[in-house]
């Protein structure tokens, strides 16, 4: 499903606004997208492209809106992260990130029946990437 850039926004702000969480979107091509409080997705305006839509990042941020609402992998979706919390974020990351891809996919076909998922974490190396990454900011 290909999209041009203007027309997905705007997607995914209608759909920010019926599932009540804000959006902020942000240039940077390095950076997909995160969640940043529990009523905030954060969205790169640059780094989507075939493979990885802004409406696939989207949905899977909003897993992690639904999971810390919810309380599901309660220590990982904490708020703020602590240094406290870092083996048990650590230890739980993978399955937090899977069960939260998962949810995002479910819930985006919902709207976009036709909408190829591209699964996040399904590699060694991406799997690397996010231990590494939450290392760093687990300081």
């Amino acid at each position: 499903m290909k999209i041009d850039p203007a027309t997905e926004k705007k997607i995914v702000r209608m759909l920010a606004e019926q599932y009540k969480v804000k959006l902020a979107f942000i240039a940077d091509r390095e950076f997909r997208g995160s969640f940043i409080a529990p009523n905030l997705v954060q969205l790169s305006e640059d780094a989507h492209n075939d493979v990885t839509s802004m409406i696939g990042t989207f949905f899977h941020e909003l897993g992690h809106v639904h999971a810390y609402r919810n309380k599901i992998f309660k220590a990982y979706h904490r708020l703020p992260v602590s240094r406290k919390n870092r083996t048990v974020i650590l230890a739980t990351a993978v399955r937090a990130e899977r069960w939260v891809d998962n949810w995002g996919r479910l819930e985006c076909l919902k709207h976009f029946p036709q909408f190829k998922w591209t699964k996040t974490y399904a590699s060694r190396g991406d799997i690397d990437v996010l231990k590494n990454f939450l290392r760093k900011v687990l300081v």
